[in-house]
C-alpha cells in the first residue's frame, strides 16, 4: 500500500520480459494497444527488458530470497 501511495500519479515504464518479449513488431503493438486505451497516460515508456528471457527467472528468485528472510 506505500509504494501504491508514492508511486499514485507517476508514469513509469512498461517492461516487457519473458522469451517472447523478442517477437519482431511486439513494442509498436503494445504501444498502439496501449494508446487506445486509459493506460497510455500511465505509462512513461515500452522497452524489452535487458536479458528478457532470464529477468522473470531472476524475479522469482529475488522474490524467493525476500520471503526467506522474512520468516
Amino acid at each position: 500500500a506505500e509504494v501504491r501511495r508514492e508511486l499514485a500519479g507517476q508514469k513509469l515504464p512498461l517492461i516487457l520480459s519473458g522469451g517472447a518479449a523478442k517477437a519482431n513488431g511486439l513494442i509498436e503493438l503494445v504501444q498502439d494497444r496501449l494508446a487506445s486505451s486509459s493506460l497510455m497516460d500511465r505509462v512513461l515508456c515500452v522497452q524489452v527488458a535487458e536479458e528478457p528471457e532470464n529477468c522473470v527467472v531472476r524475479g522469482a528468485m529475488i522474490s524467493a530470497d525476500i520471503a526467506s528472510r522474512s520468516s
